[in-house]
């Protein structure tokens, strides 16, 4: 079985009417809305429901995940493959809030990954911004080279795929540092709308002025986004 530690989710949120919820709840056994790899297909609108995903409450920055031991040993004898998406990147998040969800937190399941008795990968998100204020190239093996940090998101993420590379000879691992991701790179759908998405907001909010926006800043700066799609497939593709 699949282990996804993921953060945020209410289990009673969506239903079959919201086309931005991943998960919905029936009798208390979650559907989720399937993405079929072998076609590349995301499936965001008109997708099956299918059971297949259970949905278990914990914190990771609790030992054994704060699911309790019976669950904890239940899963630990049946895992797989771990998926680690849980975190907090908020980018004003407070310090010790950010550690502990994203340094112990990782901590916490890089634990559970290596007691894992049936464990073939542990895929770990990172996120490209462990680079800090670095400029220019970075490569993937670049990981501690004294660079500074924006805020506590980019510095706890450093952190913890610390952690995780620290655990490498014990955990089979794979860390995906994507960048800012957004919506469908076909429909543009999104299930959040944060980040980048503030500032489209505001200049579809304005339109109704009816005057000419100024530029703000450098008119050709580039920024890092990547399409959910294209992360999913990429992530998949590595991950088999």
């Amino acid at each position: 079985c699949d282990l996804n530690a993921a953060a945020g989710f209410d289990g009673e949120a969506g239903g079959a009417g919201d086309r931005y919820k991943t998960f919905q709840m029936r009798n208390e056994v979650a559907l989720y809305g399937g993405f079929d790899p072998s076609v590349g297909d995301v499936g965001w609108g008109d997708r099956d429901w299918v059971v297949n995903v259970t949905i278990l409450s914990g914190d990771i920055g609790e030992p054994g995940l704060g699911l309790g031991e019976k669950k904890v040993r239940q899963l630990l004898a049946q895992v797989t493959d771990a998926f680690h998406l849980a975190a907090i990147y908020d980018l004003a998040v407070p310090e010790q809030l950010a550690w502990k969800v994203n340094v112990r937190g990782t901590e916490n399941v890089v634990e559970f990954c290596r007691k894992a008795s049936k464990l073939r990968t542990f895929v770990h998100f990172s996120t490209c911004y462990v680079s800090g204020r670095r400029t220019g190239t970075v490569l993937e093996d670049e990981l501690q080279m004294g660079q500074g940090f924006k805020n506590h998101y980019e510095s706890t993420k450093h952190e913890a795929e610390i952690i995780v590379r620290n655990a490498w000879d014990k955990v089979p691992t794979i860390v995906i540092r994507p960048a800012i991701t957004v919506g469908d790179s076909r429909t543009g759908e999104t299930n959040k709308f944060d980040g980048p998405y503030f500032g489209m907001i505001l200049i579809d909010a304005l339109k109704i002025l009816q005057i000419p926006m100024p530029y703000l800043g450098d008119s050709l700066a580039e920024v890092n986004l990547v399409p959910l799609d294209y992360l999913v497939r990429g992530t998949v593709a590595l991950w088999k």
